[in-house]
């Protein structure tokens, strides 16, 4: 593996990860699964995914 490949690597798991916060918060706050999915350019079967056990903030 070069060193070029293990950095972009390292990369697509941050971002993979940050994906997953934002989704996260995006849908403890009240957003629908369909619109983390259209602003994440995502299929909504991931979000579905990234978001099982996940439960929304009370009130909203």
């Amino acid at each position: 593996m070069t060193k070029d490949n293990k950095i972009e690597e390292e990369l697509d798991v941050a971002v993979d990860l940050l994906r997953r916060l934002l989704a996260v918060e995006l849908y403890k706050s009240g957003t629908t699964m369909d619109v983390i999915a259209k602003n994440l350019h995502i299929s909504k079967s991931k979000v579905v995914e990234m978001l099982d056990g996940v439960k929304k903030e009370n009130g909203k």
